[in-house]
Order: structure tokens, then sequence, then C-alpha cells
């Protein structure tokens, strides 16, 4: 039963059992207290009435002597005693009466005799007083003699009287004392039944409580040693739930663990942990891959032994930043350096690295980046390949189609005119393209510099709308273009040219006869530009990738000769080389408004030029 009850339960009858043992015994020592209360007050009684019936048979018997010496003296001083006396007996006789209310006809009876005895010692004062007798007189001596018995009979009884109380009042003190003996041993008893009732309730709950929590106990310490846990504790009390509780998170842990190791004996990427003097505390088995060591080879070396020397200060710099850093954020890196191989060569690596102050340890994931770099390399040599071998042939052919059509080789005739224009005209798509291409590459790739100067805002605007005027007047829509006195500083070509695609971008799809606007404005220490249209607009699920390259909203776009969807990726690009940010809100056919953040000076680029 102990083990299927809750431990509130056994906490309750742990109390309620020694509790209900203690009202008893109050209740029995309070019958036994009432019980002694009560020999108490009888014996008082007792005492009382012995107190109050001796002092009456003094009285009658002073006042029977008093009255014999003033017979025979005629003393006025035995008659004033005799007046005391006899005033105070009937006083003394119903403190008497008093004390024996409700008692026994042998008591009534001596309260009558006694008054009888008053009254017979009142008659013969008064028969010495009327008739100035003595005691030679025959009458007075039968009226003494008659007194004398009476007074004597009388201090009989009340003699018997009293020794019938003091019986009672030894009685009564025997049964006081046996009260009292019975009140000790109930007390000790008590106690000592109590203190019992609590130890064996204590040992009977607390034994099979103790032996469980103890389990538990032992269960922490195999789980932290990484021991097999002791079986379920039995029964389904709190303890039992807990003991539940734990060996679900002992296995929650150990599957955990097993998925830890697993990703850490097999990641591709090199895990590991730095001490706070540089050394490798552990290591994965990816460094076998990576670097040529085995894991056990590079326990306890220094980590910049294996980076190379031009990176190693910027290496320990990255780390005694985040070894130094307060909050979350400064506790966290991310930073590349070059290391070097068991076999003597290179790898490129991104350390993403982590300080906890609580283990003063580094924890870092070391990504082999050497392939992505050969194809950064790559694709600038790409680039550099596109930008001399392509863009330069096509700017021949056009300086060519121009000869041609300006008639420098001789006449041509109505047709070739139209087929020369046709050629330029595809190989000036062809060169833009090629430009924007290689323009987005240089972005990415970190070789596109800015050429900054302090221009006013408003004079970007006019250029900008003198561009596209051909285009707006040709889809028959309207450019509002609002004054602006805002001043910035930037690269006027490309910010002029991000501007144009996004005006362009406008035009192209606007209702014939729609409206354009062009508008800035100040927000903190950022220039906002707008451009909105009431064009078709662009679904929700598009405005995602609408700066991607080579996405157009809708297909039939690229059909219609709407562009090769690079605008907009050119526009983020220059934009974001600004240090600022292009966005877009649009709704399906009401419009689109694209919204580019700038900073008013930007951080990044050159000011002096490329």
């Amino acid at each position: 039963m102990a083990v299927s009850l809750k431990l509130s339960q056994k906490g309750a009858i742990l109390v309620a059992v020694p509790l209900f043992f203690e009202l008893l015994f109050v209740f029995i020592l309070v019958m036994l207290l009432q019980q002694a209360d009560a020999e108490a007050q009888q014996q008082a009684r007792s005492r009382a009435i012995i107190y109050q019936a001796d002092d009456l048979s003094r009285l009658f018997h002073d006042a029977n002597l008093t009255l014999l010496g003033y017979s025979s003296t005629r003393s006025p001083l035995f008659y004033d005693r005799f007046e005391e006396l006899t005033g105070k007996i009937p006083s003394e006789i119903k403190a008497l009466q008093g004390l024996l209310v409700g008692g026994e006809g042998s008591k009534s009876e001596l309260l009558t005799d006694a008054q009888k005895g008053l009254d017979a010692l009142c008659n013969a004062r008064k028969f010495l007083v009327e008739n100035s007798g003595n005691l030679a007189d025959f009458s007075a001596r039968h009226m003494f003699s008659a007194i004398a018995s009476s007074t004597n009979e009388l201090e009989t009884k009340l003699k018997a009287f009293i020794h019938e109380q003091e019986s009672k009042q030894h009685e009564h003190e025997v049964a006081q004392m046996l009260a009292r003996t019975r009140l000790k041993w109930l007390i000790a008893v008590g106690v000592l039944f109590n203190i019992l009732i609590s130890l064996a309730l204590t040992v009977f709950f607390v034994r099979g409580i103790g032996r469980r929590v103890d389990v538990l106990r032992d269960n922490a310490y195999r789980l932290a040693a990484g021991q097999k846990l002791n079986a379920p504790a039995f029964g389904d009390d709190e303890i039992s739930e807990l003991d539940g509780v734990f060996h679900q998170m002992a296995r929650s842990l150990r599957e955990a663990a097993q998925r830890e190791s697993a990703i850490f004996e097999n990641a591709m990427d090199v895990i590991c942990s730095i001490d706070q003097n540089g050394r490798f505390a552990t290591v994965s088995p990816a460094s076998l891959k990576l670097l040529g060591f085995d894991p056990e080879d590079l326990i306890g070396t220094r980590f910049f032994e294996l980076i190379v020397p031009e990176d190693v200060e910027a290496a320990r710099e990255a780390v005694q930043r985040i070894m130094e850093g307060s909050t979350i954020e400064q506790c966290q890196a991310i930073f590349e350096t070059r290391m070097t191989g068991k076999d003597g060569g290179e790898r490129d690596v991104l350390w993403s690295a982590c300080w906890s102050q609580e283990q003063q340890t580094v924890f870092a994931v070391v990504h082999d980046i050497t392939e992505r770099k050969e194809v950064e390399r790559l694709k600038q040599e790409v680039v550099a390949m596109v930008s001399h071998d392509l863009r330069s042939p096509l700017t021949t052919i056009r300086h060519v189609l121009e000869m041609l059509d300006e008639g420098m080789v001789g006449s041509l005739t109505t047709e070739g005119a139209r087929l020369v224009q046709v050629a330029d005209r595809k190989a000036a798509v062809m060169l833009s393209l090629i430009n924007d291409l290689l323009d987005i590459e240089k972005g990415k790739a970190g070789i596109l510099e800015l050429v900054l100067e302090e221009i006013p805002l408003n004079q970007i605007f006019e250029q900008c709308v003198q561009t596209v005027l051909g285009l707006a007047a040709e889809r028959k829509v309207t450019i509002n273009a609002r004054p602006t006195n805002l001043t910035i500083v930037a690269d006027v070509e490309r910010l002029s040219r991000a501007i144009v695609n996004l005006l362009s971008n406008a035009l192209k799809y606007s209702r014939e006869g729609g409206t354009v606007s062009l508008s800035a404005k100040a927000d903190g220490n950022q220039v906002l530009i707008f451009v909105a249209d009431h064009g078709r607009g662009i679904p929700a699920h598009k405005l995602a990738s609408v700066f991607d390259r080579f996405q157009q909203v809708d297909a039939a776009d690229a059909k219609n000769n709407r562009g090769a969807g690079l605008g907009l990726t050119i526009c983020k690009t220059f934009i974001e080389l600004h240090g600022g940010t292009v966005e877009v809100e649009s709704e399906v056919g009401r419009g689109s408004t694209f919204i580019c953040k700038l900073p008013m000076r930007p951080m990044t680029g050159n000011r002096s030029g490329s």
C-alpha cells in the first residue's frame, strides 16, 4: 500500500495519524483534568464545611459557658460576650447551610438542631433578663440543664459531622492524588505512544522513499559517467514518475549523443574545440581528409601552427576578439584563413567560431573553400576573357557597321542599309547584355569599384529622365519627376544606370496613357528613391524573385522583346555596391513601387576613381 500512494497522500498520513492520537490523548487528558478539578473542589468544600462546623460548635460552647457565667455573676461583660456570640451564630448557621445546599437528610437535621440550640440560648437569656432568676431556682436549673444537654448533643453531632467531612476530605485527597498520578502516566504514555507512532510511520514511508531516492541519485551519477542506469523504480507515485522521466531523458540524451557522434564522425567539415591557450582539445576525423592529420596528432597542437604565416595575425585577432566579447553576437566570428596540410599544400578554409565563457573553449567548424576560391578565380578569368575576347570584337563589328552605314566603303542599296542597321541594333543588344553580365559578376566578385562624388540628386533625375524620354514617347507614358533639393555622394554613372533601369522597367509595363513617377525623400541618414507605375503589377509569389537574373514576371515578356531579365539584377547590384537596398511593393492590377534606400555618404567605393 505504501508505494501505491502519492507523496502528498503519504505526507497526509504522516500528519493525520499522529494528529488523531494527539487529539485522543488531549481529550482523555481534559477528562482527567476535569475529574481532578472536581475532586479538588470537593476537597475544598469539605474543608470549608469542617471549618464552618468547627466554628459553629465553638460558638455554641462559648455561648453556653458565657451564659452560665452571666447567670452566676450578672456581669455585663458576660452578657455582652453572650450577645456577641449569639449574634454570630445565625450567620454561621446560614454559611453552613449554604455549604450544605442539596445535602442529605442528616445534614438538614443538623441545621435544624443548630437552630433549636440557638433558640434555646436566646430563650435562656430572655428568661434571665426578664425574671432576674438564678441557677438556684428550679425552673432555672431545669432550663439550663436542658440547654446544656441540647448544646452537648449539638456539639456531639457537629463533631461527628466534622469527622465525617474529614473522612470525605481524605477520600477526595486520595482521589485527587490518584487523578494526578493518572495524568502523569497519561502524559508519559501519550508522548511515548505518539513518538512510537510517528517513528513507525516515518520508517514505514521513508524506507521506501529513501531507497528509490538513492536509486535516482545513483542513476544521476551513472548518467554522468555514461554507465547503464538501474532498473525503473517500482510504484506509481511522484518518485516513480520522476524516475520514468529520468529514464526517458537518459534515452533522449543517449540518442542525441549518438546523433552528435555520428555528425561529428561523418561531417565533411572539421569540427573542433580549442582551449583558451589556443590548443586543439577535440578534432573530428574530417581533419584527415582536409589536412592529412589524424585527430590524435592535432590534439594539444596550437591551431595557428597550421595556418600560413601571412594569416596567423588575423586569425589570432579574430579568436581574441570573440574571447573578449560580452554578448552572444560578439562571441561569434566568421573568418577565412589558409592552412597548411601534412603534405605541405595550402587549403583555403572558412572558420565559423564561437566562444563559450562557461567552458572557456572556442568551438569551431572549419569548412574547406579551396574549390570555391578556385571557382572564383576561374570566374574572374572568364570575366576578363569575356571582357577582352567578346566585347572587343563586338565593338569592332559595330564600328565597321557604322562605317558601312555612313557609306565610307561605298554606297549601299536600301535593303543593304536596312540590314546594316538591324545588324547594328543586334550587336548593340549583345554588347549591352555582355556589359550587364560583366558588371553583375564584377559586383559579386568585389572587383567593381565606385567613383564617388557629391552631386545634387535632382541633376541625376534629370539625366535619367532624358535617357528614357524616347521610350516614354514610344509607350505614350508620361514621366512625372518631382524636384528634390537632396544631395548625395554616389557613383553618378552607376546610380543613374540603376534608376534608368527602374524607369525603363516601369515604362515597359505601364498602360498607354499612364504615368510613371520619380521622387525622393530623406529618412535620417538615408535617401529613399521611389519609382512608381500604375501598370499590371507583380503577383505576390513573384516578388521575392524579381531581382534574380533572367527572371520575367510573365514568360511571354521575353518573346515580346521586353528585355533579357537583367535590368533589375543590375539595379540591385549597383544599389548594394553603394551600401543600400532595393525593395518592391506591388498589387496586381494597380501597379508597383520600387524603393531604393541609399546612405547619403556610402562607406564603400573610391572617391578618386578606379
